[in-house]
């Protein structure tokens, strides 16, 4: 009889601890414990084995009477955080709230919310960010404007003089007329050309001209970028540590000693305003990109953009005076 009800007892335990199988949890873990442990060990009084059985039993009826809190607390969860509020989902699925006070859900979180979703929603329909670019715009293209009258009322000043002056006094404008030209227009290869090559006709005002340069963002083409790395360091030698398998670095290099040769009338004025233009360039081409990115700052690129052209007519008005 007595190894029937310890077969049996037995049996009944392994029943019970089977059933915790794939279960996790603070009761579930001292449960087994118990029976796999505690329950059947030598020395153990069987009052106080009953007493913690039927507390742990009375724990776990507790924990399973929550089952449909939980499942709500499950559900809302789920559903704020298919609403985009990951994180106040997590909170609320794992801090527990007191008897008077709830820290993840407060009484107004229902305003808060609507609140929320009002804000997001004028944000992504009135344009705040666009209206802003476009002020700056307005106010770089009106700028630019005024830059512009100044400049007619110049040339204007200067193409009357032209037709009053005495043949000696146009050929000395048309002499500055020409020193003007050849120092590259535009902001193209045409104009890196141009700087490259008076580099190269001034070697040591070349040498601290492309030492303060990036060529990455100066120059457009990438065998001028490369030209530009190879004279850095030698400018009055650019023809020197040629590679022998870079063909192409040594007809850009070479082109640039040809047009180098070929300049009249080189100077610092003329090597500093080729290097303005290349800078005007690099901030237009800034401009462009800005204008397609949310958030950019056109301003200050509208700020820069007007500083360099200051520059310009700086080098512009020292060469007038040469004149």
């Amino acid at each position: 009889v007595d190894k029937g009800r310890l077969s049996y007892a037995m049996n009944r335990v392994g029943e019970i601890a089977g059933k915790l199988d794939g279960r996790d949890g603070v009761v579930v873990d001292e449960i087994r414990v118990f029976l796999t442990t505690v329950v059947g060990s030598e020395g153990q009084d069987d009052a106080k084995l009953q007493n913690t059985w039927l507390a742990q039993q009375t724990e776990l009826a507790r924990i399973n009477s929550l089952r449909p809190a939980l499942d709500e607390i499950e559900r809302v969860s789920a559903l704020i955080e298919k609403g985009r509020a990951k994180n106040w989902a997590g909170r609320i699925r794992t801090e527990p709230a007191d008897a008077n006070n709830d820290p993840v859900i407060p009484s107004t979180w229902r305003e808060a919310w609507n609140w929320r979703c009002a804000v997001m929603f004028l944000e992504k329909i009135d344009g705040h960010h666009k209206l802003r670019e476009l002020f700056a715009e307005r106010k770089m293209l009106t700028t630019i404007l005024a830059r512009t009258y100044q400049d007619l009322v110049a040339e204007k000043t200067w193409l009357g003089v032209y037709n009053n002056s005495p043949t000696a006094i146009r050929q000395a404008l048309q002499h500055y007329l020409n020193s003007i030209q050849a120092m590259g227009a535009g902001t193209g290869v045409r104009a890196e050309r141009t700087f490259l090559a008076l580099c190269v006709a001034l070697p040591e005002a070349g040498r601290t001209a492309l030492g303060t340069i990036d060529p990455q963002q100066l120059l457009t083409s990438e065998p001028l970028r490369r030209a530009a790395a190879h004279i850095a360091p030698r400018t009055d030698r650019p023809l020197s540590d040629l590679p022998p398998d870079d063909e192409q670095l040594a007809h850009v290099v070479a082109d640039l000693v040809a047009r180098a040769g070929r300049m009249p009338d080189v100077d610092q004025a003329r090597l500093e305003h080729a290097r303005l233009v290349l800078e005007l360039g690099r901030i237009d081409r800034a401009i462009r990109r800005a204008r397609v990115q949310a958030g950019a700052d056109v301003a200050s690129l509208a700020r820069e953009r007007e500083e360099v052209l200051e520059g310009i007519r700086r080098v512009v008005g020292r060469l007038e005076q040469a004149v």
